[in-house]
């Protein structure tokens, strides 16, 4: 029983390696020469009007998580 546990402890360890691999080497072979024009928001070809980064009011994130969890609730008791 426990050889069965440490193979699966392997395979998830070879996982992650080579996904981290996979992720570092990507990081090296890109290049990056960020200009102007693409660091810039885009608005339709126009100045942006406001703040990019502006932040979202509360309640638009809880009436989701509310909606995320009444479809949940009803996909499961009306199958």
């Amino acid at each position: 029983m426990f050889v069965e546990y440490l193979n699966l402890f392997i395979f998830m360890l070879f996982t992650m390696l080579v996904t981290l691999l996979l992720v570092y080497i990507n990081y090296l072979a890109v290049k990056r020469k960020p200009y102007i024009e693409k660091i810039s928001s885009y608005e339709c070809g126009f100045q942006p009007f406001k703040v990019v980064l502006e932040q979202f009011e509360l309640r638009y994130y809880i009436v989701a998580l509310l909606f995320l969890i009444f479809d949940l609730e009803l996909m499961f008791l009306l199958p």
